[in-house]
């Protein structure tokens, strides 16, 4: 999800009514594990979120 709220660390005071978008997406276990949160991005616009072994990923299309 992409909030609104600017200058809000964590989700301490998340509030969903600041949603900006929201992304659905499915994680899962990644072939190799990583050490730092680790974002991808392919140029067919998938996007891939990886830490320890675990990711999830969306493909994101500019309209």
């Amino acid at each position: 999800m992409f909030n609104t709220a600017a200058k809000q660390w964590g989700a301490f005071s998340y509030a969903q009514d600041q949603d900006a978008l929201r992304v659905p997406a499915k994680a899962g276990k990644t072939a190799a594990s990583v050490e730092r949160l680790t974002y991808t991005i392919s140029k067919a616009g998938e996007v891939t979120l990886s830490w320890g072994d675990e990711g999830c990923g969306y493909c994101a299309v500019v309209i």
